[in-house]
């Protein structure tokens, strides 16, 4: 009977504690729901935290947008409420984490557990298939309906799958679709997904299936570049860079770009050799029709080249082995192909060649890796005093690698010896460690930095990354963020973006013009000069009209774009200049007409050797528009186009005959003389006799002289790009027709000035 009343009471107790147990859990779900409970016993909220909750991040965007219009006091209001809203909201993500995680911890059967992996599982079971059936068979709607299925429980991996889908385009018939694109990425933004997020802030920046708003786009793309996302970062380093959209800071940019620095640079050491440095011409296929004398000087010298080579030049072929090697303008990668021109090289006797055939082999490219075989022929380049094999052999020794012994006495004689010659950049950044780590010699920051410097300025991505790092902190040289910045953005600028702008070539070529188009706005949001050039030209040049609404059904709203993004390459690029000095002049855009802007941005391009700028100089110096009327002036700066571009003899001999009109029309009226008319004409085009400004010379050439990138197209991409008609064979009787209606045009005029007037 004791024992019967023992048991009752037992369950009876355990039947109270299932009742607590259950009670305790329902309220754990309540503090962990992030909807206020009812009654009185809400949580006390912060005043200025309860103040930013009263509104969504798009209603702080868009308050924030109407207050920095009203000055800016309101602007910074504006920006504060935004940093607050980014803080109250990370903060909310954080809390919502560590609770998740309690929960999890909490859960008090293994069932409850088995079913929250079963469903995750499932989740991410139910993407894998839908994977590996587009893989097998490349159903791209069966594809777009699995994922769907996935999205419907918020998978975000699925999500984002979605939104690239109709952002990019398929080569299988999925047509661009910003609205279908932004509804799957807005809700994986919201989720925390960094790629969802950056590209969500794309689109709101560039106005892309959601009306444009620039606030809210900086905010999406600072959560995701605090998520780490690289391409995120990449651009927030532009913003605070050239101050776009953002108050500028040179700080802010240092620390975005040396992130993506970083990133770039590791890519470097895992790969082990520096394709990167491969320039953007020299990854593209040359098809700038505008540029035949550079292509034909081009040809000339590959199959003078290729003809060397075949009589087994030892220069020849080592030339062509190291552009198969690490690939060229001419030459893609072919590692097989360097192989048997290198061999031939070594075998021709040239003492480079074998210290590239070492680094093959030491990196197993295009042969199996052989650590004793790379040494062996180190040895051999360096014994010839190579200097490619000296640098290798004093890195072998100063690391100990492949089992030799560190000896920093014969590492300095070797990195000392390779320094004469001055004919591998590596060698610098070698010496730069050397110095900057103390390797055998006393720590010397300064000299690390000047080796450095050398290295850089050669193009070694090694120099660049530790020159950054030098001056930004300001060990060996003055501390300069300027400086720094540039050669951040210079390394960030050689990371995995050469794909993406070789498949925007491509879809081009192809005539796939939108989606060419909005790769082409991705890396032009990044900062890169070409990008920016390439999508304003494909704005300004209307081959988007067909697509509707998709980029701006206007005409003006497509010409706002492309002054965007020439604005944004104005800093190094004279056509852009030029363009911009065309908006200015024309009025295209909705920009208002302003003459002397157009003259100052015409002034730029032309102190940039661009010829079309110089001549439309000298047409406003002639007629005095933006800038005060003056007609020697404007017979200088047609001289000087002509000298640019000699295919400009038609227009600047039209811009010398209308001069003349203006000199005799002024002696006619008694407002010049004879004198200033022979004054015009006889300093030729020699400007360095003449008084006034002289408008650019020939040897002050910037970087724009350097041969431009292709464009995506024929037009007006390239910095050497001939705006003036080339002469034709009857190019001689042209000129002569066009001077003999010019005379009669003059002597009809100066007969109805002069003859007798009655009354």
């Amino acid at each position: 009977m004791d024992s019967l009343r023992s048991v009752l009471l037992i369950l009876v107790l355990l039947f109270v504690c299932g009742a607590l147990s259950k009670r305790s859990d329902v309220d754990d779900d309540e503090d962990f729901d992030s909807t206020p409970s009812r009654g009185p016993t809400q949580a006390a909220v912060k005043p200025e935290q309860q103040k930013v909750e009263t509104f969504t991040l798009e209603e702080l965007a868009a308050r924030a947008s109407a207050q920095s219009k009203k000055g800016p006091e309101n602007a910074k209001k504006s920006q504060d409420e935004i940093q607050l809203a980014y803080e109250t909201k990370r903060q909310r993500m954080e809390e919502r984490e560590k609770e998740t995680k309690r929960m999890m911890e909490q859960m008090k059967t293994g069932e409850e557990k088995l079913k929250a992996s079963r469903f995750e599982s499932t989740k991410m079971a139910l993407y894998d298939s839908a994977q590996a059936l587009f893989k097998e068979n490349g159903d791209v709607s069966a594809l777009i309906a699995t994922l769907q299925e996935c999205a419907s429980v918020n998978n975000t991996l699925a999500l984002v799958d979605l939104g690239n889908l109709y952002f990019y385009g398929t080569d299988d018939g999925i047509t661009l679709n910003f609205t279908e694109a932004i509804k799957y990425y807005s809700i994986a933004a919201e989720l925390g997904n960094p790629e969802a997020q950056r590209q969500y802030a794309f689109m709101l920046d560039t106005g892309k299936g959601v009306e444009s708003n620039k606030i809210l786009a900086l905010l999406y793309y600072t959560f995701a570049a605090r998520s780490h996302d690289i391409e995120a970062s990449h651009v927030l380093g532009y913003k605070y860079l050239k101050g776009k959209n953002v108050e500028r800071s040179c700080l802010k940019a240092v620390d975005y770009y040396r992130f993506v620095a970083e990133e770039s640079y590791n890519q470097f050491i895992k790969r082990g050799y520096d394709v990167s440095t491969v320039t953007i011409d020299q990854i593209n296929k040359d098809i700038d029709t505008m540029a035949l004398q550079l292509e034909k000087k081009t040809t000339e010298i590959d199959e003078m080249i290729d003809f060397k080579a075949a009589k087994f030049d030892p220069t020849a072929l080592l030339y062509l082995g190291t552009a198969y090697l690490f690939g060229s303008e001419s030459h893609d990668q072919d590692f097989d192909e360097a192989f048997r021109k290198l061999s031939g090289a070594a075998e021709s006797g040239n003492i480079e060649a074998p210290a590239y055939l070492g680094f093959m082999y030491e990196k197993g490219l295009g042969v199996a890796q052989d650590n004793a075989t790379a040494l062996r022929l180190y040895k051999q380049s360096a014994s010839l005093k190579g200097a490619v094999g000296m640098t290798h052999m004093a890195r072998v020794l100063l690391f100990g690698l492949f089992g030799e012994k560190v000896d920093y006495k014969a590492a300095l004689e070797y990195l000392s010896a390779a320094s004469q010659l001055r004919s591998y950049p590596e060698t610098f950044f070698v010496l730069g460690q050397v110095y900057y780590s103390g390797l055998g010699v006393v720590k010397s920051p300064e000299l690390a930095y000047k080796n450095f410097l050398i290295a850089a300025q050669n193009g070694n991505l090694g120099g660049q990354f530790h020159l950054a790092r030098v001056i930004h902190n300001g060990v060996g040289a003055n501390e300069n963020c300027d400086n720094a910045a540039h050669y951040y953005k210079m390394i960030a600028e050689k990371g995995e973006w050469r794909t993406e702008y070789t498949r925007a070539f491509e879809l081009y070529e192809q005539g796939e013009v939108d989606r060419a188009l909005v790769l082409y706005e991705k890396l032009a949001e990044k900062g890169f000069d070409l990008a920016q050039k390439n999508a304003a030209f494909l704005y300004e040049s209307g081959t988007l009209d067909v697509y509707g609404d998709l980029f701006y059904s206007s005409s003006e709203e497509q010409m706002k774009k492309a002054f965007r993004y020439y604005s944004f390459s104005s800093d190094t690029s004279a056509v852009s200049q030029l363009k911009i000095g065309d908006f200015f002049y024309y009025g295209w855009g909705g920009v208002e007409v302003d003459h002397a802007k157009s003259f100052m941005y015409y002034k730029h391009a032309s102190e940039l050797h661009n010829p079309q700028a110089t001549y439309n100089v000298g047409f406003m110096h002639q007629f005095g528009l933006g800038i005060e009327e003056d007609l020697l002036l404007a017979k200088r700066y047609f001289d000087l186009a002509l000298s640019y571009n000699p295919y400009a003899v038609i227009p600047v001999f039209v811009g010398l005959f209308t001069i003349v009109l203006q000199l005799l029309y002024k002696i006619a009226l008694g407002e010049s003389s004879l004198e200033a008319l022979f004054l015009a004409f006889s300093a030729g085009r020699d400007l360095t006799n003449q008084k006034g400004p002289t408008p650019g010379s020939p040897g002050t050439a910037s970087s724009s002289h350097q041969p431009a990138p292709p464009a995506p197209a024929p037009s007006a991409l390239s910095d050497d790009y001939d705006y003036f008609d080339q002469l034709s064979e009857d190019d001689e009787a042209t000129v002569a027709v066009l001077t003999f209606v010019l005379a009669t045009l003059l002597v009809y005029f100066l007969f109805r000035r002069l003859r007798p007037q009655h009354p």
